[in-house]
């Protein structure tokens, strides 16, 4: 492989750490607040947003062929099509 593999990797690491984080803090935070005086509708509410974020956020298929199709136009050593690797030469 090229090493524009890095390049698309890290870039949809970037996306997805830059998503998830603020949303598993939420969670988190029920989760801290608990111990320290919290009431346990508190926790459960909190790390049930933060679920129910994470799950409506999620990468879906089309989404994840749609970022390979722009990174495959920009690097041409990325398979356009993630779920069918091109044959090596």
């Amino acid at each position: 492989m090229p090493r524009t593999q890095p390049v698309f990797l890290r870039a949809m690491m970037n996306r997805e750490l830059f998503t998830a984080a603020p949303i598993s803090a939420i969670g988190v935070y029920g989760l801290v607040s608990f111990p320290y005086g919290g009431e346990r509708l508190d926790l459960y509410t909190f790390c049930a947003v933060s679920l129910a974020l994470l799950f409506l956020l999620w990468p879906r298929r089309l989404e994840w062929e749609a970022m390979f199709r722009e990174f495959s136009a920009k690097y041409p050593g990325i398979p356009s099509n993630p779920w069918q690797p091109e044959p090596s030469a």
